[in-house]
């Protein structure tokens, strides 16, 4: 039987025509069991049963027996008189789609795909009212936030006016719409959801059911029906001629096509090498696999020993962003053949009218830093940190958005903030204490969680952050006081006073910022994420260790881990669960909360104990980089 292109191949291929080859011969990829990818599909399946739910009268067609039988099926249906039909099955040319929704009245079908994606009409409205394009389109046609949307549907509509050329087709998107609110409450827990993977294909698929009120649901649901003909017919000669390109490699016998190398190669999923993302601090730089435990990397294939430098050009800080001569650095680089970040020309880390510019100034920190395997912190770091007033609050956030929403009265992805952690310092050389806050309650967190942390720091001192994520978080507690007539006058000056509508001034000090602009050490590479800057710390500094002996932790081989690499896991009926960065966070709270591990209190205790463990661990890390650089003044 010859292999078919169906939907999620051409979407999973478009960028690059070699991936359809790495995932057909199921290479393994960084979005393997990638968590966010997970957590999108969980809500992005409840969405699509909702999306169901508004129409009645639809049968779902069965895929058992894969996709020529599937279509037979579909063929069946649409004979015996049946208009609407969810995950509809066509073939054509050599191409398979399934259509979330087909709806078919007289000689037009609707062609509906169900997003978990967000939308705004409120923000639709105000756009057409000043005669502004849809939020769909940028400066140079489908916004890049939404083309990979509208080439998805542009796709299906291709292969319906192939299968229905008499036919009108109409392509929709059917999306959450951030301008609705339910007044159903704790929504997830009327879903009931199963995880089935396929085990001779790997192929993972949800089971969804709604076990509330189906009548309420479609009247007071909250997704909106968006038509998307102007944007399908816009990008439709770029998705035949790409459809065509992936054709090729399926023609007569599937083969492996090269496609050109590019800067874009930076993100590929399949860049999985030995040691990859290491945090072993006695394997950074020498730590090697067996020639038997090493994957198949996709990337090296591809690459070669262009790919095999390390440090390689991709390591740099925002490299991929450089220009030379009107020209994109990196593709010139790689085309010569040099991607030894080590190889760089100094001259070449500039703006485009050749000064250097504060983004430069890292790059060229990171090139000279790691040819001579030195870290490297600014003076001026010192005098900043002595300037901060204490007592020290080292704060993180753990939130939720998801476009199913939690509570009566929120907006689909409106933030649900459900734990915080604080490490106080209060003086010079005191011991850290440390506070923390978990939601256990099902009920709308959000007040509660603002209220606690105010009454544990108070007015007094600094707060420190990494990133602008509780900023953030901060404000849209305030804003949602307004819109839910919260009286709290107390809470609300104080969110007044603490919150910031940009990135500089008051309390808040962020820890990320001053990491970009005062600090480098060669572990980091070009990554100034938490876990990355304090892998660095930890494997510099036996006094951070010698501090902090709770997080001290020898892996398999001898070597100390990273405390990120060591937190613990949880078994749930033959599954680890664990929690070290925060879309797990969000997965595991939504699990205690929602999923079938809140009906067991020893479940739920486990849970609650990880979410701790990790938030805790992003302050405690935040004292211990602090700590590192006070005592590199």
């Amino acid at each position: 039987m010859p292999r078919l292109l169906s939907k999620s191949n051409f979407k999973h291929a478009r960028s690059c025509v070699t991936k359809l080859y790495y995932k057909k011969e199921k290479y393994p990829s960084l979005l393997d069991d990638d968590p966010y990818l997970e957590l999108l599909a969980e809500g992005g399946y409840m969405i699509e049963e909702i999306a169901r739910i508004v129409y009645p009268d639809g049968i779902a067609i069965d895929y058992t027996g894969g996709g020529e039988e599937a279509a037979k099926r579909t063929g069946v249906a649409l004979d015996a008189g049946h208009d609407t039909l969810f995950e509809a099955t066509f073939i054509s040319n050599g191409k398979l789609v399934r259509v979330d929704i087909f709806r078919q009245t007289g000689d037009t079908i609707r062609l509906i795909e169900v997003k978990a994606k967000s939308w705004d009409s409120d923000e639709e409205k105000r756009r057409a009212t000043a005669g502004k394009k849809r939020v769909t389109w940028g400066r140079k046609g489908i916004h890049g936030d939404w083309e990979d949307y509208i080439a998805d549907v542009a796709y299906q509509t291709m292969v319906l006016r192939e299968v229905f050329p008499e036919k009108t087709i109409t392509p929709y998107l059917f999306m959450p719409d951030k301008a609705k609110t339910t007044s159903i409450d704790l929504l997830h827990k009327h879903f009931t959801l199963n995880k089935h993977v396929n085990p001779s294909t790997g192929y993972t698929s949800y089971d969804v059911k709604f076990t509330g009120d189906a009548e309420s649901m479609r009247a007071d649901h909250f997704l909106t029906l968006v038509d998307v003909t102007e944007e399908v017919e816009y990008m439709m000669p770029m998705v035949r001629a790409e459809a065509e390109a992936l054709l090729e490699t399926l023609r007569p016998a599937f083969h492996r096509h090269q496609a050109p190398l590019t800067p874009r190669c930076k993100v590929c999923e399949y860049r999985i090498e030995p040691g990859h993302d290491s945090e072993h601090i006695s394997g950074i730089d020498s730590q090697k696999d067996s020639a038997e435990d090493v994957p198949p990397s996709g990337f090296i294939e591809c690459w070669g020993r262009l790919g095999a430098h390390k440090p390689h050009i991709f390591d740099l800080y925002y490299g991929t962003t450089l220009q030379r001569g009107g020209d994109n650095l990196f593709q010139q680089l790689i085309d010569c053949g040099q991607t030894s970040l080590l190889e760089m020309d100094e001259t070449d880390l500039c703006k485009v009218d050749g000064t250097v510019g504060k983004r430069n100034e890292r790059q060229l920190i990171q090139l000279r830093c790691s040819r001579e395997g030195e870290e490297y912190q600014d003076p001026k770091l010192a005098e900043e940190m002595s300037a901060l007033a204490y007592p020290l609050h080292f704060i993180d956030f753990e939130t939720s958005t998801t476009g199913v929403p939690y509570h009566a009265g929120m907006r689909p992805y409106e933030v649900v903030a459900f734990q915080w952690s604080c490490h106080t310092v209060d003086r010079v050389g005191a011991t850290p204490r440390h506070a923390e806050w978990i939601n256990a309650e099902d009920a709308f967190p959000n007040f509660l969680f603002a209220r606690s942390l105010y009454e544990h720091i108070g007015s007094d001192g600094t707060v420190l952050i990494w990133s602008y994520h509780e900023n953030t978080i901060l404000r849209d507690i305030r804003r949602q006081m307004e819109e839910r007539s919260f009286e709290d006058p107390e809470l609300r000056t104080w969110l007044d006073a603490i919150v910031r509508d940009d990135a500089s001034g008051g309390r808040l000090v962020d820890m990320y910022k001053l990491c970009v602009d005062y600090y480098f050490h060669p572990v980091m590479g070009g990554r100034t994420g938490i876990k990355y800057v304090l892998a660095a710390v930890w494997a510099s500094s036996e006094a951070v260790r010698e501090a902090f002996p709770e997080y001290v932790t020898l892996g398999e081989d001898g070597g100390v881990l990273s405390p990120y690499e060591a937190l613990g896991a949880s078994e749930f009926d033959g599954r680890l669960v664990s929690v070290s960065e925060g879309t797990e966070a969000m997965r595991a709270y939504e699990a205690m909360m929602y999923g079938i591990e809140s009906e067991s209190p020893e479940q739920r205790a486990a849970i609650r104990e990880l979410l701790l463990s990790y938030c805790r661990l992003d302050t405690a890390a935040m004292v211990m980089i602090w700590e590192y650089w006070m005592s590199k003044r």
